[in-house]
């Protein structure tokens, strides 16, 4: 049975079901992630989406598209959930230009609704701006997850011959970075020396398991 890396996304069995979600990312010049936290990170549903669209990491299609992110919770937890849906959806080209975590019960309270209200209409005229601010400079965590990412599809054509011929089509595999925007030289070579180090890894088979 093909798979979304060999037979492209039309092959996973809830394509049809994820379908009018991937045409509201295609058609905005901003998208909102919204998620309510669940013991400390992301809600069940939000995760079910975002590893839905797993395949985005492999063949990134929203480079240069601006997001923000909302959160809510009852306490704690803000960190850990914004942090992580705004590293998944950096991995499909978006980069984040506001973010805010609301608590949900303060807002009953005057002095903390009004903090909430000034702050969302600070991110609204920062939202209303980022379509045409540009993409900012890559950094060193976004230069060397391209490069583990070139590496992951380089490696796997056998078996992900949509996601090589995806990166083929656009040059990347020639490329330090998703655009023509000049990488920063001093994170871009950061960037270099941990693709090299990971390549030796794999070819000299000496590469070690994550142990914390």
């Amino acid at each position: 049975m093909p798979t979304v890396h060999d037979g492209g996304e039309q092959a996973c069995p809830n394509y049809d079901r994820a379908a009018a979600a991937r045409r509201v990312m295609d058609g905005a010049d901003l998208v909102i992630f919204a998620t309510p936290v669940h013991s400390f990170q992301v809600s069940a549903s939000m995760k079910r989406f975002i590893d839905h669209f797993a395949y985005l990491i492999h063949r990134p299609a929203y480079v240069g598209r601006p997001a923000v992110l909302v959160s809510t919770a009852a306490g704690g937890g803000h960190d850990a959930a914004l942090d992580y849906v705004r590293s998944a959806v950096r991995r499909w080209g978006f980069h984040t230009v506001a973010q805010i975590g609301a608590n949900g019960p303060g807002l009953a309270r005057p002095k903390y609704r009004a903090k909430v209200d000034e702050a969302l209409d600070e991110i609204a005229l920062t939202a209303l701006a980022a379509p045409t601010a540009g993409e900012p400079k890559p950094t060193t965590a976004d230069l060397i997850g391209f490069r583990v990412a070139k590496i992951l599809v380089d490696g796997g054509r056998e078996d992900g011959p949509v996601d090589a011929s995806y990166w083929d089509e656009r040059g990347w595999f020639d490329a330090e970075w998703w655009t023509d925007q000049k990488p920063p030289y001093l994170a871009n070579r950061i960037a270099a020396l941990v693709e090299k180090k990971i390549r030796k890894g794999i070819d000299q088979g000496t590469a070690d398991p994550y142990r914390g």
